[in-house]
């Protein structure tokens, strides 16, 4: 008979006392070896590569304005990924919505057709099957969820063809072409580090920009006419004043215009304004509504309506180096926007441009016309708040750029103007000028737009 020493004795009662059976020391090593492994190799293994990338993706129609472009030359596909903490809410039916979030990183994505047939959109599983998630009109969208590494293929739903491939990332934003240019696109965007927003083919800004040089540099002008200091009174014709084009930021490119108008120029715009009787709330321009988002008043002055007026015209044609008519004054430009800001008023960052893909119906944007350059004139100081803010300016993304730190923001100072640039030289529309009104903390904000064109805006 073999004799139990003590610790022997000690170690076999453990494992009695544990499993109710005596087993082998061997035999449990062997168990805590196979599970180890099972939960720190095969379940993540699993989960990775059968669970996780068999999960469909969940897609919602956001919208559908299937309207005839009238223009073949800009047919693109364009998917906008924005990645997120959680996906947006989706069928609570979904198999996604049980999906292995600490694996996974879910990402929205919003696809956008502005190619002029219909996409129909496939989601490659682990298995390499496209499994069709439905098809998106000509110039509609469509939201859906998915998760990074996920492939997405394109198609025209007619035909098949294939438009393109992606695996998805989280890294914000990626742009999908169709077939036609795919090439001259996807090289643009290589190049540039951004994409193409514009119709394609266009040609290249037509329009003088100024040099912005570098932050903090300043050119001093002199235009013409000078100002008007007596009420109805307008200054000669061949009369200049002098301004100082301050430069705050070179991309976009921003300058502050000081002096560019009187103090009796500012009150006699605000006096229009209100003798008009036409002052209401201001729309959204890509949807014509108002909206939270703006919340400013406003109304449209023509310079045919004062000398005064037509003096401030003349004053930023000539700042932009462009030939003014009073007979065709329409030709590069749009009539002076008014606003008003009281206190808690506000507009939204935005872009001022019309996006050929936003707007299939605009024919001017469509056939390549749309606003280069903004002249924002303050027409008066503002206690407090009520700066424009550029969020996306000098290379950076501020969120909440109306109070947080390091934003550019341009204070409002009565007479003179913030000029920015929507357009690039190249003629692509400039992402980075997106802007907004900061709200009125206390005082009223009288401000006024005047939009530059290129090409004709009055054809």
């Amino acid at each position: 008979m073999t004799t139990e020493t003590p610790a022997e004795t000690h170690k076999n009662d453990v494992v009695q006392r544990r499993s109710g059976s005596t087993i082998p020391i061997r035999a449990v090593v062997a168990i805590v070896v196979i599970a180890v492994a099972i939960s720190f190799v095969i379940v993540p293994l699993y989960d990775r590569f059968v669970k996780g990338a068999g999960e469909h993706p969940t897609v919602s129609q956001e919208g559908n304005v299937a309207v005839s472009l009238g223009n073949d030359r800009y047919e693109a596909l364009e998917a906008e990924v924005s990645a997120s903490d959680e996906p947006p809410e989706s069928d609570a039916s979904s198999d996604a919505s049980t999906s292995n979030a600490g694996t996974f990183v879910p990402v929205a994505i919003t696809c956008i057709n502005v190619h002029n047939e219909t996409i129909e959109m496939f989601w490659k599983n682990y298995n390499g099957e496209e499994i069709s998630m439905g098809t998106i009109a000509p110039y509609a969208s469509k939201l859906f969820n998915s998760y990074a590494t996920h492939i997405w293929v394109w198609r025209v739903a007619s035909s098949q063809e294939f438009i393109k491939e992606t695996a998805l990332g989280t890294e914000g934003e990626v742009t999908l072409y169709s077939s036609i240019e795919t090439s001259w696109h996807e090289t643009y965007e290589k190049e540039h580090g951004y994409p193409w927003l514009n119709v394609y083919p266009r040609g290249p800004l037509s329009k003088w920009v100024p040099d912005p040089v570098a932050i903090g540099h300043e050119d001093k002008r002199e235009v013409g006419p000078a100002h008007c200091t007596n009420e109805g009174e307008a200054g000669s014709p061949d009369s200049k004043v002098n301004v100082t084009l301050l430069t705050v930021s070179t991309s976009p490119k921003v300058f502050v215009v000081d002096n560019f108008a009187s103090e009796l120029e500012c009150d006699h715009i605000i006096a229009q304004a209100l003798a008009s009787g036409n002052l209401h709330r201001s729309v959204v321009k890509n949807i014509g509504e108002v909206s939270d988002a703006r919340t400013s008043e406003n109304t449209w002055v023509a310079p045919t309506e004062s000398k005064i007026i037509e003096n401030l015209f003349r004053r930023g044609y000539d700042l932009l180096k462009l030939n003014y008519s009073s007979d065709s004054w329409n030709v590069h430009a749009e009539k002076l926007q008014v606003l008003r800001y009281q206190v808690g008023q506000e507009y939204k960052p935005h872009d001022d441009y019309f996006a050929p893909a936003e707007y299939p119906n605009h024919k001017a944007a469509q056939a390549g016309h749309n606003r280069y350059a903004t002249l924002f004139l303050y027409l008066s100081d503002v206690l407090s708040g009520g700066e424009t803010v550029f969020p996306r300016a000098n290379g950076t993304f501020v969120e909440e750029a109306c109070t947080a730190e390091g934003a550019l923001k341009v204070k409002p100072k009565k007479g003179s103007a913030a000029l920015f640039f929507s357009m690039l030289p190249d003629g692509n529309l400039d992402k980075n000028c997106l802007h907004g009104g900061c709200p009125v903390v206390e005082g009223t904000k009288w401000a006024a737009n005047l939009w530059f064109w290129d090409e004709r805006y009055g054809d």
